[in-house]
């Protein structure tokens, strides 16, 4: 069953939509940007994901096996991810003996973290582990967070990006230091430089923003998580004369800013709006029209009065 909602763009609810509306937007934009950047025809994004984010890119020729790699396939198309795993975190350090980087590990020297940057990066019983409480399972939670907050608030952290499931080995040229300089080709464990390339694409895909389905429920339904998880499909809104219009699979009874109308009304107005954006759209390209064949009859005019001067 599909409900129907009408929404003022004013209301609480209403700036909140706009705002997720814009970034969405936004988001799209930049994973449309990547996949091009990439050399991708086309790209799917995650099972969440109302706009931006990509998950898989689709080519229209092989691309190179050592920066993509085949990831599935969605409708008899191969879907391509960048040949390389990285994971992000977090690691403790002294303030005057950062770590260097190594093949498999890069660190973000450039800035210390505090306390307060990384607590919510990781769960309590991670950061149990890493403060060496050994008896964390017999404390409360608000005794537990107390603790580490106690040992951990003054230590320093610097990101680090870690590096695997890196392209097979490559054969490349080596000169052996003998009188007759033959050349051989030996294998070698792909480096970061090696693997640059899907490096730059992995860390640049991880970096797109996402707007998910659950973040749009979530204003939607009024923050109820159990009726937003019953919704099977993903929400349809716009926007038109002050007023979102919306429809959805669940109820929104919970959002006092939702006002229920009938499915007629909601086909009257998209129609509508339709209607209206493609009427301004035709006078708009009348006009540019209008404009261009005003500035050739100016331009010819011009000409033929240059003619008559002897120019």
């Amino acid at each position: 069953m599909k409900y129907y909602y009408k929404l003022p763009a004013l209301s609480e609810t209403g700036k909140r939509l706009r705002k997720f509306n814009s970034q969405a937007i936004l988001a799209l934009r930049r994973a449309d940007a990547y996949a091009k950047r990439m050399g991708a025809v086309a790209y799917h994004s995650s099972n969440d994901a109302f706009a931006g984010g990509v998950a898989f890119l689709i080519f229209e020729k092989e691309p190179n096996p050592a920066v993509f790699r085949v990831a599935t396939k969605i409708d008899d198309e191969l879907c391509y991810e960048p040949n390389v795993k990285l994971d992000s975190g977090v690691v403790v350090v002294k303030k005057n003996e950062l770590p260097k980087d190594d093949p498999d590990c890069l660190y973000d020297r450039s800035k210390l973290l505090s306390w307060a940057d990384v607590r919510d990066r990781y769960s309590l019983a991670t950061w149990a582990q890493t403060a060496n409480i050994t008896d964390a399972d017999k404390m409360t939670e608000d005794a537990l967070r107390e603790e580490i907050t106690k040992r951990m608030k003054d230590r320093n952290f610097i990101s680090y990006l870690r590096i695997s499931d890196m392209p097979a080995p490559d054969l490349v040229q080596s000169r052996q230091l003998r009188k007759d300089s033959r050349v051989h080709l030996r294998a070698v464990r792909p480096s970061v430089k090696v693997a640059s390339r899907a490096v730059t694409a992995e860390r640049q895909r991880m970096a797109l923003p996402i707007m998910s389905i659950s973040s749009l429920l979530d204003i939607l339904t009024g923050g109820n998580t159990t009726v937003a998880a019953e919704c099977g499909t993903t929400p349809i809104f716009f926007e038109w004369q002050r007023n979102w219009y919306i429809g959805v699979d669940v109820p929104c009874d919970d959002n006092k800013d939702m006002q229920l109308i009938e499915s007629s009304a909601f086909t009257f107005m998209l129609n509508t709006k339709k209607q209206t954006l493609a009427r301004e759209a035709a006078d708009f390209d009348e006009y540019c029209k209008e404009e261009k064949a005003e500035r050739e009859r100016l331009i010819a005019e011009k000409k033929e009065i240059d003619r008559l001067k002897g120019k």
